[in-house]
């Protein structure tokens, strides 16, 4: 996946002297040859061309500015793991940079890109300019994420944000860059519609569907089940906020 990227930036004319000749060659000019001996369904050479594809090894590659080096994943993860969260935060994840651990909700992700631990983590680390173009995406982020916007200043945000992912499409692997990073400059466009973000995220109505999901104990009957499940919360929320904390002591 490393050398693809690479050789896909030098196909792109950016980056030339991050992909060696060797790796342009395997997974770039010879990328038609192994689609031609798919098509012909010859398994043979296409494993012949799979261990040629393996033969540049991974260490031997140029240190690329966008990448963090082993020592530096580690220090970050330290970091990560001295973070201490306040309560209803979210479970932060053992790692994230050396090693992704699943699990880890969408919610947390949010939190951790939008409150500065992103940040904290990486300090001083990676090629200066994608550092900077990464720290001023996260701190438009993290305005537009906060607990309140000012929509008085929609105009000078939307011109932050879009100069913000355009330094990110700048210093970082076209590669890498999906459709779903260009929807991210709808965003403004979005805010101006419905408010800002909290007024439209998904947050509650997953958590909701989670909710749903745990209370169907008949699957013969899921509906029923749930409903009746949600009842009984309801119910005892009632009893526990009106009938008893509501009750004067005496």
């Amino acid at each position: 996946m490393v050398q693809k990227v690479r050789a896909a930036e030098r196909a792109s004319g950016r980056n030339a002297e991050l992909c060696p000749d060797a790796v342009y060659r395997i997974y770039v000019k010879e990328k038609k040859t192994l689609g031609q001996k798919r098509k012909k369904k010859d398994v043979a050479e296409v494993e012949e061309s799979s261990i040629l594809q393996t033969k540049y090894p991974k260490n031997e590659l140029p240190q690329a500015p966008y990448v963090l080096t082993a020592e530096e994943k580690k220090e970050a993860d330290r970091r990560l793991a001295n973070v201490k969260v306040p309560v209803n935060f979210g479970v932060l994840p053992g790692s994230l940079f050396t090693k992704i651990v699943g699990g880890t909700k969408c919610h947390t992700w949010l939190q951790l890109f939008s409150n500065g631990i992103i940040r904290f983590c990486i300090r001083g680390m990676l090629g200066t300019p994608q550092r900077t173009s990464l720290v001023n995406f996260l701190l438009v982020l993290e305005e537009a994420y906060g607990c309140s916007f000012d929509m008085d200043l929609i105009d000078n945000f939307e011109k932050r944000w879009h100069e913000a992912l355009c330094l990110m499409e700048r210093d970082f692997p076209a590669a890498l860059q999906t459709f779903y990073f260009h929807l991210l400059h709808h965003l403004p466009q979005y805010i101006r519609l419905y408010g800002p973000p909290r007024n439209f995220w998904m947050f509650p109505y997953e958590r909701f569907n989670h909710t749903l999901t745990e209370a169907v104990s008949n699957n013969q009957y899921p509906e029923l089940s749930a409903i009746k499940k949600v009842e009984v919360q309801w119910l005892i929320t009632f009893y526990l906020t009106v009938l008893v904390f509501s009750v004067p002591l005496k």
